[in-house]
């Protein structure tokens, strides 16, 4: 939704920088108002799955991608056929490297920087640059020149090896560049658990918000001044403060839960939600999904106390559990449903 919200316009129009610049703020600041803005926050929608953000594209990722184009000229290595598509000055052409970082006194005199290699194989290098040499400049030309005629010419198509922005078949990869250009540096621990699971993609979004603490929880509320502190409380058990922590490993009922599963929930948090380990309960039956579904049903529960004043029983939870087991299984591939009999095996026997 948050990528659709412009795509009108834009289809339309070529949107001023400025124009981007505060729509791409209007998007980051979507799921944070202004009092609850914790720093840094809003970056991660911008961040990739694997970084642990949300993946939402910035509208001016294009921007970032023609900047990329001299560190791509610089990763990737041409196999020069007719030389039509390769850069003469900006690709890794020569033994060197690429010849404007290679000679760059020579570099200054080109009269052109985007001259192609079959440009300079059909004119010369000389005709390349401007009239009037230095000595040092006019002693580079000459060893180009060399270097271009010791060279093997084939007549065929420039081929291109991206290897760090390659598609599957070995072809340029925008979504790779896009990637490359905005990788901060650190992977998250938990994008394996949260991203690659077979999930619904709106109990993954939820989990993604839980393990960050950002979830509608009552110390989230009075962070937020909507809530005083004496209404901050646990509406379920009703302690002094409702945390994340607290409505997924801390609530009484949420320990007799984990409990009934076989599972215990001491010493665990929301942060390291992907390192609880539920395999003590159904084995290899994708445990991380497991505990989704089990985490997204403890916060459909607490909704209805909260809303409809429910308060539902161990009993009633378990068979909500099942009952959403067997609306995932229709999303989960062919050998993936077999695991959701292991669950409803162990919701049943509990």
């Amino acid at each position: 939704m948050l990528d659709s919200i412009p795509t009108y316009a834009m289809a339309t129009m070529r949107l001023p920088p400025a124009v981007v610049v505060a729509l791409d703020k209007l998007r980051r600041a979507f799921l944070w108002s202004v009092a609850d803005r914790a720093p840094g926050a809003q970056y991660r929608v911008f961040r990739s799955k694997a970084e642990g953000g949300l993946g939402v594209r910035a509208l001016e990722h294009w921007r970032a991608l023609r900047k990329l184009l001299p560190i791509y000229r610089g990763l990737t290595r041409v196999h020069v056929g007719g030389g039509a598509t390769t850069s003469f000055w900006h690709d890794w052409l020569l033994p060197y490297g690429v010849p404007s970082a290679a000679f760059p006194t020579l570099f200054t005199h080109a009269v052109r920087s985007e001259d192609t290699v079959a440009c300079a194989r059909q004119v010369g290098v000389r005709a390349l640059l401007v009239p009037r040499l230095t000595h040092l400049v006019a002693r580079d030309c000459v060893e180009v020149q060399e270097l271009m005629a010791s060279m093997v010419w084939a007549p065929r198509a420039d081929a291109r090896l991206t290897p760090l922005c390659r598609a599957p078949k070995g072809a340029f990869s925008a979504r790779a560049a896009y990637r490359l250009a905005r990788f901060g540096g650190t992977k998250a621990s938990n994008s394996v658990f949260l991203w690659s699971s077979p999930a619904p993609s709106r109990v993954k979004f939820f989990c993604w918000l839980l393990t960050m603490a950002r979830v509608h929880t009552r110390d989230v509320l009075l962070r937020k001044t909507i809530l005083t502190a004496a209404e901050a409380g646990c509406p379920c058990c009703h302690a002094a403060l409702d945390t994340a922590d607290h409505l997924i490993f801390g609530c009484p009922f949420v320990v007799c839960f984990w409990t009934r599963l076989g599972l215990s929930p001491a010493g665990a948090s929301v942060a390291s939600l992907h390192q609880f380990d539920a395999s003590p309960a159904v084995g290899v039956a994708l445990p991380s999904a497991f505990v989704m579904l089990c985490c997204w049903r403890l916060w459909k529960r607490r909704n209805e106390i909260v809303f409809r004043n429910n308060a539902q029983s161990l009993v009633t939870t378990l068979k909500c559990c099942r009952d959403d087991a067997d609306l995932w299984r229709v999303r989960f591939q062919h050998d993936q449903r077999p695991h959701v009999d292991v669950w409803l095996g162990v919701l049943a026997s509990s």
